[in-house]
């Protein structure tokens, strides 16, 4: 894990070294175990590096070779197939490796390096700077560009240091987070600030720039294999050796079990990994504190589960995250500062007890089954309606789940994916998506005239929503493809970074979710069922009880409501004082002060009305930002 950043100048301009100090200086918060920089005329590049997998204690970055010099926040797992093409040492550092890679195949390499990365190469000889992101934005990687410079950095605050760079925020960002929208891949809250896209690369001379698009899953692609069998243990294979080459490090591992099949399949094959070594493993699950169970919202953890699966696996150090002295607005203050502005996502402002107690255990790295519910474990959605768009009804009305197998329940499920497909008219009165998205719109708690502004109720109904498309596979590559996917990944990164610790997330390995994509679609819905490969596939890793659960949705942090009644004097307080200022008014304070009442309420009573905590907890972190960031307006 890196830190790295950088200067080119497109003109005759020489990089001062004070500038490169000061982009360091601003990204050497969590105090890395090497650190240098690179300084050769318009060019100018640091690095900073954790040593926690075997390859990177052997790092010295930047990496100066005679016509390349690289820089990487990277863990390269594809080694051995790298080094049969490349005839080079297995073992070497990852920036190395990367070098090697790119002084053969160019500005191809990246379609060769399966892992995590983000790196940046001047090359000598044509005077350009390459840079890259993996497939799924692991890494981050942000720039800032104009006629005279092109300036990057693994965070904004790089960027930030250089004091000629002027930011404005961009007002779009502001109101997509109050609206809940996953703002686009390539931007960020400024408007001068980009984000490389995942999978994309980006070359910078001194008279023109390009991106491109170098990986993307391909619709061509089948696998055909002779049996059921084959597929689920050719899967099984892959998915084993996805979590085995992020565990090559000297340091205790730490794995996120919620309990559900995802993060237990995860965490169950990575303590097996580690030849069952519990002075190597912990796996760490949110719960409420035992005095609170019952008492308040969720009222319930996964505690049975996360335990049924530690006993399974043979898992001792199981650790229970309370977070029962966590609050809100001093996390999201110091979130903010941490990411530069507001983030869209919010999970990464829950985990912060988490965090803490891997890094106590000594853990560098950290493991998460967070997106198997957008892909290789996902319900596949789309099946049944693409049997019926192939008029193959027989095979649809067989392939429906049914509870107690009822004809009737069958054959009307049938008729509404039939309608779908043939009479959408019809469809609607069944399923009226665009009245699901209205009553959500009508839960926002944006200003009325800053709504009207932004014009916020249409992107709201053009952005928002799951992919609906007939084809099963659609909707996988739309559902890995949306933004909020690549924004997650992003700022848990460099949350988890803060306590020395390196997200990795196995089930977004890229061999992985090739193979998982090229298969047939009745083989990722067998017997009638989604998440069928990946539930078969972890035959043996878990209790059968978690391995056919159906009961899990979304997330599991369930001490969300606990932090916010530790905090309801400050919340109350911080919405009372920004409805005082003359600052920009972005959000509705009346109605906010009645979610809240109803959030404080649905905390303590299981009976009372559900609410869209989510909705408020975006537009609060707008008013963190608006009280703590003003020089920002």
């Amino acid at each position: 894990m890196s830190s790295i950043c950088g200067i080119v100048y497109k003109t005759e301009n020489i990089v001062a070294k004070a500038k490169i100090d000061a982009m360091m200086q601003k990204l050497n918060y969590w105090n890395p175990d090497q650190s240098d920089l690179f300084i050769d005329r318009n060019i100018g590049m640091g690095a900073m590096t954790l040593y926690n997998s075997v390859f990177s204690e052997k790092e010295q970055q930047p990496f100066v070779s005679q016509n390349t010099i690289v820089i990487a926040d990277a863990r390269i797992d594809n080694r051995k197939e790298l080094s049969a093409l490349l005839t080079c040492n297995e073992d070497i550092p990852d920036s190395q490796l990367i070098a090697t890679a790119y002084n053969v195949w160019k500005e191809d390499c990246p379609k060769y390096l399966v892992g995590d990365y983000a790196f940046a190469i001047w090359d000598r000889n044509e005077e350009k700077l390459f840079c890259a992101r993996d497939h799924a934005g692991f890494r981050p990687f942000f720039f800032y560009s104009d006629d005279e410079k092109f300036v990057f950095s693994s965070e904004i605050k790089g960027i930030k240091a250089l004091t000629e760079i002027s930011l404005s925020v961009d007002y779009g960002w502001i109101a997509d987070s109050i609206a809940t929208i996953a703002q686009a891949k390539e931007r960020t809250m400024y408007n001068e600030v980009f984000r490389l896209k995942p999978a994309h690369s980006i070359c910078v001379g001194k008279t023109n720039s390009s991106i491109t698009k170098y990986w993307d899953l391909d619709f061509s692609t089948k696998t055909k294999l002779n049996c059921e069998n084959d597929y689920i243990n050719k899967f099984r294979e892959i998915l084993d050796e996805a979590v085995a080459c992020r565990l090559k490090t000297n340091y205790p591992v730490a794995s996120e079990l919620s309990g559900g099949i995802d993060s237990s399949g995860v965490s169950s094959i990575a303590f097996n990994k580690i030849n069952k070594d519990n002075s190597r493993f912990y796996a760490l699950s949110h719960v409420l504190p035992d005095n609170l169970l019952g008492k308040v919202h969720p009222f319930s953890d996964e505690r049975e589960f996360s335990n049924l699966v530690c006993q399974y696996a043979g898992i001792e150090n199981h650790l229970y995250v309370t977070s029962e002295d966590k609050t809100i607005i001093k996390e999201m203050k110091a979130a903010i500062d941490l990411q530069d502005g507001i983030m869209g996502q919010n999970l990464y402002l829950f985990s912060d007890n988490l965090y803490e107690m891997a890094a106590e255990k000594g853990c560098r790295t950290l493991l998460s089954g967070f997106g198997g519910d957008e892909f290789v474990s996902n319900s596949c959605s789309g099946y049944l309606e693409s049997l019926v768009h192939k008029f193959k009804f027989r095979k649809a009305y067989k392939k429906i789940p049914s509870k107690n197998k009822i004809p009737l329940y069958r054959l009307f499920r049938l008729k509404l994916f039939m309608f779908e497909n043939y009479l959408p008219f019809v469809y609607k009165l069944f399923r009226n998506r665009n009245k699901w998205v209205k009553e959500r719109y009508r839960e926002l708690l944006f200003d009325k005239e800053f709504g009207k502004k932004m014009n916020i109720r249409k992107r709201y109904s053009v952005m928002k929503g799951f992919p609906t498309d007939k084809s099963m596979e659609m909707r996988q590559y739309k559902r890995f493809n949306l933004p909020h996917v690549s924004l997650r990944h992003e700022t848990c990164y460099i949350a988890a970074r803060n306590y020395k610790l390196e997200y990795t997330y196995p089930l977004w390995d890229r061999r992985l979710m090739e193979f998982f994509f090229s298969i047939p679609s009745e083989i990722k819905f067998g017997n009638g069922k989604g998440r069928y490969i990946y539930r078969k596939a972890l035959e043996g890793y878990v209790p059968k009880k978690v391995q056919y659960r159906a009961d899990k949705t979304g997330t599991t942090i369930s001490t969300v409501d606990l932090r916010i009644l530790n905090d309801k004097e400050n919340i109350i307080k911080l919405i009372e004082d920004l409805e005082k200022t003359d600052l920009e008014t972005f959000v509705d304070y009346k109605r906010m002060k009645e979610i809240f009442a109803k959030i404080i309420e649905k905390a303590k009573n299981p009976k009372a009305a559900k609410v869209n905590k989510g909705v408020f907890l975006k537009a609060l972190k707008v008013l963190v930002y608006q009280k703590y960031s003003k020089s920002d307006f």
